[in-house]
């Protein structure tokens, strides 16, 4: 018995119309019996089982990332603006225009967009995408993931850099 005398008359044809690779599918499945098609279901169902379980260890893998990695690295990379900023705020060969030049390099060299620019003062912003968070949507079956960046393009405030100018009298 073939297999197409199985699947209903409004599959068929949603089949044979829908596109190339299902008609060509449809063509191999014409004269097949289910015993000809058993090792394909069984590879289907060994990949899909391989996915899922690769998606719930996703889950913890991001859990570690997004508290331990990526909130250490956020301090760090804080600190490295800090540090920039206390250099340069301590050269005594540079003029406040000088210093403001570099502050404005440093924020467009790390791809920051400049919303305030003024002579005492400059401030960046730019939302960080967040690979822990990426990895726990994806560990709850892509639908964190679709909700994750839905919420990076929407609601994520981002992270904000300013560097003042300090008058000294």
């Amino acid at each position: 018995m073939a297999i197409l005398n199985v699947i209903p008359v409004r599959a068929k044809v949603f089949f044979k119309t829908y596109t190339k690779e299902l008609r060509d599918l449809v063509d191999i499945l014409n004269g097949m019996t289910f015993l000809d098609i058993k090792p394909y279901i069984e590879n289907f169902i060994k990949e899909s089982i391989m996915s899922q379980v690769l998606m719930m260890l996703l889950l913890p893998i991001g859990l570690y990332t997004y508290f331990f990695v990526e909130r250490k690295n956020k301090r760090l990379y804080q600190h490295t603006f800090d540090a920039f900023a206390q250099k340069i705020s301590k050269d005594k060969n540079l003029n406040d225009e000088e210093k403001m030049k570099y502050y404005k390099a440093m924020l467009i060299r790390n791809g920051y967009t400049i919303v305030e620019n003024t002579k005492t003062r400059i401030v960046g912003e730019r939302k960080i995408l967040s690979l822990g968070l990426m990895m726990i949507g994806a560990g709850l079956y892509l639908v964190g993931l679709l909700i994750y960046i839905l919420y990076y393009y929407t609601m994520q405030k981002p992270h904000i850099v300013k560097f003042e100018i300090e008058k000294h009298s």
